[in-house]
Order: C-alpha cells, then structure tokens, then sequence
C-alpha cells in the first residue's frame, strides 16, 4: 500500500511522492516490469496535481528506478549491475565473475604528441624526451547494451608493440601483467557527475544531458609509475559502483 503525502509536512509534494514509490520498490510491493498506476489515479489517491506527479515520476526516471513507455505507461526498472571494486580488477574481470560479458568497439588506436597536459597526468619527468604516447578510445558494453565511453593515455615504452589486434582480443590489464610484466599496485579514482554532451549522447545511444559518471582514474606499477591514465564516461542508469575502502 503507498503511503499518502503529508502536506502539513515542510517537504515539497513531489519529494514526498517520490520516496513513497520508492519504499514500494524497496519492499517489493512494486518489482521489476510492474506498471506504476497512471497518473491520473495516482494524483487522484494523493490529492495531488498532475504537474507534482509527473515531476515525482520524472526524478524516479531519472534515478533509473523507473521506465516511461510513451503511450503505455510507467514501469519499474530491472535492477542495475553492480560492480564491486574492491582490487584492481578490470571491468571485463568483474564481470566475468558474474557470468556477465564485456565488449569493447575501438574508436580509434593512434599515437599522439606529448603535451603538458599529457606529461602532468602520466607523472612524466618534465625533461622527458618522449614524443609520442598512445590514447585508446573505446565504446564499451555489457551484455551488448552500451555501459561507458574510455579514453585510455598510455606510455608507449611500457607497452612495446601494442596493436588494436591485441587491444581486441585482451583486457588492458591482461596485456599490462601478462604480456608485458608489470606489477600493478593500485588505483586512484576521482568520481564526479556530469551531463553528457551531444557526441557522447550520440555513441552511446542516450538523450543529450541525461545523467553520467565520470571517472578519471591513474593506474600505478609497483614502481610507483603510471601504468596508464583514463577518462571514462559511464551510464550511471544503467550501472552502479560499490568501492570498497579498507
């Protein structure tokens, strides 16, 4: 049964609205491909306006607990992949794990010249005499849905030889430990939401703005070198993280 609003509450309508819909999923009064009641009966059950519903509706969306369905209604979402980061696992290895498969489209696999810039997020000596690095650009998908968006910068002299050919057929961290033997010690992430913009819209198949995680991430050796630096953009409706801190 949902729980009714409270307009003596100081907590706007829409807000009180949302999390009673929310406590019915999280009870299991409402599971996974159910339809939500149209709109109309729901403003009718809370006294409500149709403009304070469909703003409730709209931030349950935008959360991903809900689905609208032009012309058919408003469903319940299946629930999202987790993925527990909780060593240096890659995502192709945790969800491995699961049972789950990862894919990569590679965009492009180019060398470009060292920059500033470059040199500041790969930790590079400031005399360093290297010109050219790789960047790795991919679409990446869970079980053929698209999941985020990779930018990987790479210094060339760790990764001798690397080829798209092997970028295909191997995770990253397969290639850095198994084929070129380097010991990989830790991570540091940085996590910040952002809207995403038209090209990222476009390659993954999302509308412009909608909600992402941004990720930007350094992978270090055990010689306290950077294995590589990405900037990755995930769906964030369609996955969630769980880090693990010890």
């Amino acid at each position: 049964m949902m729980r009714i609003v409270d307009k003596r509450l100081n907590i706007p309508l829409y807000i009180q609205l949302a999390n009673a819909i929310r406590e019915m999923i999280e009870v299991e009064d409402l599971v996974e491909g159910d339809y939500l009641m149209p709109e109309r009966e729901l403003c009718e059950m809370q006294g409500v306006s149709r403009m304070t519903a469909n703003k409730a509706i709209a931030s349950l969306v935008m959360e991903g607990l809900l689905i609208r369905h032009q012309g058919k209604g408003t469903i319940v979402a299946n629930k999202r992949p987790v993925s527990r980061y909780q060593s240096l696992e890659s995502l192709s290895e945790i969800q491995k794990r699961k049972g789950l498969n990862v894919t990569n489209e590679i965009l492009s696999f180019i060398e470009i010249p060292v920059t500033k810039w470059i040199k500041r997020k790969l930790k590079m000596d400031s005399d360093s005499d290297l010109e050219y690095i790789y960047k790795i650009r991919r679409i990446r998908y869970l079980e053929g849905e698209p999941l985020a968006l990779e930018s990987i910068y790479l210094d060339k002299r760790k990764c001798p030889g690397l080829t798209e050919q092997l970028i295909k057929a191997h995770s990253m961290n397969e290639l850095y430990t198994k084929r070129y033997q380097h010991q990989l010690a830790q991570a540091e992430q940085v996590i910040r939401p952002v809207a995403l913009n038209d090209e990222q819209a476009e390659l993954l198949g999302q509308p412009k703005n909608d909600f992402a995680l941004r990720i930007n991430r350094r992978l270090y050796t055990q010689k306290g070198e950077v294995m590589e630096y990405s900037e990755s953009v995930f769906l964030s409706q369609k996955h969630d993280f769980e880090v693990v801190l010890t």
